[in-house]
């Protein structure tokens, strides 16, 4: 376990053995836990939900849509989008995939515009 929100003690625990890029991310995750008051799930369908939706705040967080497009418009994969961003590869993928429908209307015109200004 690389993080863990403890509510009774009101503690997160962050395992110190991991890369700065890890601790980013699991501190991130961890206090979204701490604002919502997470406490224990009934089952583990209702923690798979929580988690689910935690990590699509975490990405967001992360992650801005400024960021997004400057991202896409110079990185070539997952792998580099990671370093550029400063998260793992996993929320990479998280954030592409949770971007709204307004976030990809900015990043399409965005992406339009370079290329008009590369084709002129």
């Amino acid at each position: 376990m690389v993080g863990h929100y403890d509510r009774r003690l009101n503690t997160i625990y962050i395992d110190p053995r991991t890369s700065c890029r890890t601790q980013r991310c699991t501190i991130v995750h961890e206090l979204i836990h701490w604002e919502d008051d997470d406490g224990p799930c009934a089952n583990d369908w209702l923690n798979n939900k929580r988690e689910l939706r935690v990590e699509a705040e975490t990405a967001r967080r992360l992650i801005s849509i400024d960021a997004v497009v400057d991202g896409l418009l110079w990185c070539i994969d997952h792998s580099e989008l990671a370093e550029h961003w400063d998260v793992d590869v996993h929320l990479v993928m998280l954030r592409l995939e949770v971007l709204t429908d307004e976030e990809q209307d900015i990043i399409t015109f965005f992406v339009d515009a370079e290329e008009e200004f590369i084709v002129a």
